[in-house]
């Protein structure tokens, strides 16, 4: 296993930690300066990594550097590509060429942080995979808030565990299954399970859960409303 981003990083433990697997961290990439061919080295050689989490710019350069054909990476079962758009052609281009699956998924911080995932044996390409596991989502048409039918554009709506990283910053509602919030969030917060706001954590809006937690050092300009338990 191979990762060069926080958030990747946090996907990967994620999805990989109960395999016991080894995990390979890299701090950078590049195969222009004297050195950082390493990280081919690693994959190959050294650590026979068989799954790698990047970023488009490093399939890029797999896919078109002439060092790369210096180097043994037939370990490579599956490269996962996040933090940007990944086009279809270049997920074949770069899988052809090292002989496994490119794929993609969905994410944003505010995702904690993905959404989407293409899991081993279910590429296609251009696509962003299947809905996460505990995720729910849907694509609405935004003047009206109504599904929209297989094959039209609208707006995607997600659902799911939500945590609010530290720094980050949300304006408007918020409603998750449980929702943990380290950074800002202006507008009222729900949860079906649970609420939590951190330390450091800001909440401008009411937040309704059958349970809530506040941290010492979190904010709270808002009521707190607990539903009633339904009956049996």
């Amino acid at each position: 296993m191979l990762s060069f981003s926080p958030k990747i990083v946090t996907k990967e433990l994620l999805l990989e930690l109960p395999d016991r697997s080894r995990r390979v961290l890299v701090d950078r990439f590049g195969l222009s300066q004297k050195g950082e061919q390493r990280t081919l080295d690693a994959i190959g050689q050294e650590y026979g990594i068989t799954r790698s989490f990047v970023a488009p710019p490093i399939v890029v350069a797999l896919a078109k550097h002439p060092m790369v054909d210096q180097y043994d990476l037939s370990s490579l079962r599956q490269i996962f590509s996040g933090a940007a758009p990944l086009s279809a052609e270049l997920a074949l281009e770069a899988g052809a060429r090292l002989g496994c699956e490119v794929v993609q998924g969905y994410g944003m911080t505010e995702l904690s942080p993905v959404s989407h995932l293409t899991p081993p044996g279910m590429f296609k390409p251009g696509s962003v995979g299947v809905t996460a596991p505990n995720t729910l989502s849907k694509i609405v048409d935004p003047a009206t808030n109504t599904e929209v039918g297989v094959g039209e554009s609208g707006e995607l709506c997600v659902q799911g565990d939500l945590t609010v990283a530290k720094g980050a910053g949300i304006d408007g509602s918020v409603q998750a299954r449980t929702t943990t919030i380290a950074g800002a969030v202006r507008g009222p917060v729900s949860g079906v399970d649970r609420v939590e706001i951190c330390r450091g954590g800001a909440v401008a809006g009411d937040v309704t859960a059958p349970c809530v937690v506040l941290g010492e050092g979190s904010e709270l300009d808002g009521r707190i409303e607990i539903p009633a338990p339904p009956k049996p």
